[in-house]
């Protein structure tokens, strides 16, 4: 199956008569194998000739509300793409060709209101109250989308079937542009022209309507600045929260001055999420367990070959590959010492190693945390493995046969630590042999 086309359609059926001849007419047009899936309420009575169509399946929706039919619609779609659309002629069939063919464009492609080239037929007050939202959500959750409640949708399905949903509401539209989003897929929005409906009511009643996306902005604004966001490391460096920006800020200066002393050759960033230093210099090999993020960092450098999927324990990597290693935010997350002993391992002869992490001793520091707990709720691991100080860690590296070259922090108790691996060790391994 190459397409499910899902249709929302609570008390429809007058529109889906004169709709369902002409969506299938598109779909033809394209030679392929689709399905087009109609969800109704318990109540909804349709047409026989409309139900025995080929092509056609209607199924009751099991959860309530809007969200609801959504949600009852994926699950019966089988399609490699998954298509949405209204029953009120709002969403022109004829535009079905246009997304079918950006289909390979993006893992989600919005047919937009509100970019360059769309027209926006509506009454003034609905016009201005859905250009405000979307502008107020697209600013609050840092989405590069003008347009992020339309309903003309072409998802891969995929990337859909990856993602949990929760709402009911109309809420949900935006609830799976953001879980596109922070999973590292691509979304991009193309022009079209939205239409008044035609026949009957709209369901979208604009005060339950605005309700429902203010009690919804709080979830989805905590879900967006999470950690578990692709772009969340990346976007950091920008925030609008000036303590996180600053500590971001200042961690990128001191390991670029780190940098500095670096012998030529490849550099290795163990845990580097979707972190700028790893998106600006291309010399550096970025190592997570997290796919999404290292599929961020793909979409800004261009390509992928120094992109490596890893956890820190085990880096498949040869002996002495790196010149020099980062590991930053990260050594406080991996039990035992296992870790050192892999960064050293993967370092070559007199390499650097750079390790950032959280100096416990200074009681500056929980200060900082607890305001992090609430400014910043998601946007923060609060459960260390272990909880380092300048001399816990100044011991692991003297064990593990490092020098420490230099130290600096970040308010006072954010420590950056630059520490050459010793040759003494190796120079007394020759001597024996």
């Amino acid at each position: 199956m190459d397409l499910s086309l899902v249709i929302p359609a609570l008390n429809e059926s007058k529109n889906l008569s004169n709709l369902i001849p002409r969506i299938k007419k598109a779909l033809s047009n394209l030679n392929i194998e689709y399905e087009i899936i109609i969800v109704i309420g318990s109540r909804d009575i349709l047409p026989t000739t409309l139900t025995k169509e080929g092509h056609v399946v209607v199924i009751k929706q099991k959860h309530r509300g809007f969200g609801g039919a959504l949600v009852s619609g994926f699950s019966a779609a089988s399609g490699k793409f998954c298509m949405t659309m209204d029953a009120d002629f709002s969403h022109d069939p004829i535009f079905i060709k246009k997304l079918w063919h950006v289909r390979d464009k993006a893992d989600l492609i919005v047919a937009s209101r509100f970019i360059r080239g769309s027209r926006y037929e509506t009454d003034l007050l609905r016009k201005v109250l859905s250009m405000l939202l979307n502008k107020i959500f697209g600013y609050g959750l840092s989405i590069p989308l003008k347009d992020i409640s339309s309903g003309f949708r072409l998802y891969r399905s995929s990337a859909l079937k990856s993602i949990p949903l929760d709402s009911h509401d109309f809420d949900i539209q935006q609830e799976i542009l953001i879980k596109f989003y922070i999973s590292g897929y691509d979304v991009i929005e193309i022009p079209f022209f939205y239409k008044m409906r035609r026949y009957g009511k709209s369901h979208a009643r604009l005060i339950e309507f605005g309700i429902s996306y203010i009690r919804t902005f709080r979830k989805i604004f905590i879900l967006r600045n999470s950690i578990i966001s692709a772009d969340y490391d990346y976007r950091t460096y920008s925030s609008r929260v000036l303590l996180r920006r600053h500590w971001q800020r200042k961690k990128y200066k001191i390991i670029k001055c780190f940098l500095s002393d670096a012998k030529n050759g490849l550099v290795a960033d163990i845990g580097s999420g979707s972190n700028k230093l790893a998106a600006d210099l291309k010399r550096i090999v970025a190592v997570d367990n997290d796919i999404p993020k290292l599929l961020h960092l793909r979409k800004i450098r261009g390509d992928d070959s120094r992109l490596i999927s890893a956890f820190a324990e085990r880096l498949p990597f040869p002996d002495g590959t790196f010149s020099c290693v980062i590991c930053a935010e990260v050594i406080e997350y991996v039990k035992g010492k296992t870790l050192f002993d892999e960064l050293k391992r993967v370092l070559a002869k007199d390499g650097l190693l750079i390790i950032v992490t959280t100096d416990y001793s200074r009681k500056l520091w929980m200060g900082i945390e607890r305001i992090i707990h609430k400014i910043l709720s998601g946007g923060y691991v609060k459960k260390n493995f272990r909880q380092y100080t300048r001399n816990t860690l100044t011991k692991i590296l003297n064990e593990h046969n490092f020098s420490i070259v230099d130290k600096k922090y970040i308010l006072f108790s954010g420590l950056c630590v630059k520490a050459r691996k010793d040759l003494q060790e190796r120079e007394m391994k020759h001597d024996e042999a």
